[in-house]
């Protein structure tokens, strides 16, 4: 396979793994060498995703996703993305919506959600990745905003950072 087969192929097992992973629902499993890590692991094939995650106690998160390949006799790690910031436990379910909205979608915005999404309960996403992005390099920041209590303007509430790229 060639650089852009495996790439092509890589971006659609990164929206089945995500769209499977956290976002859904689904509970990591820890970590054993890195203490309040957590991942979830895909696999599909010749194609591995990895998603990994911690919450410090200060409750600032970090995480890599990352998507291996394999060619006979090794698997070949292909593509990475970083990501890290803050959000309050009373926004992650409103997170993990945004989130599912481009996975299912299969709309690639660095990995993370759509450009903007609200569900009418007066918090909002933005994404404010680069205008013109590639599953193959990228980069942005996310960000929630409330309205909710406040008589004019918009909160920021929480945000991260992201970005990545190919490793081929």
């Amino acid at each position: 396979m060639k650089r852009n087969e495996i790439l092509k192929e890589a971006e659609k097992h990164f929206f089945a793994a995500m769209g499977s992973g956290w976002a859904a629902g689904v509970k990591g499993t820890p970590v054993l060498e890195m203490p309040g890590y957590e991942k979830i692991v895909y696999q599909c094939n010749d194609i591995r995703v990895v998603d990994c995650w911690g919450i410090s106690d200060q409750g600032k998160s970090e995480g890599t996703t990352r998507i291996w390949h394999f060619k006979e006799p090794i698997w070949n790690p292909i593509w990475v993305m970083h990501y890290g910031g803050f959000y309050p436990k009373e926004v992650i379910p409103f997170l993990k919506e945004a989130l599912m909205m481009s996975y299912k979608r299969s709309e690639f915005n660095g990995g993370r959600g759509p450009s903007w999404y609200s569900n009418n309960s007066g918090v909002q996403y933005f994404n404010n990745s680069d205008p013109v992005i590639y599953f193959s390099q990228f980069n942005g920041s996310e960000r929630i905003c409330s309205s909710k209590g406040l008589e004019s303007g918009d909160r920021e509430v929480g945000q991260h950072d992201f970005w990545g790229m190919a490793l081929i």
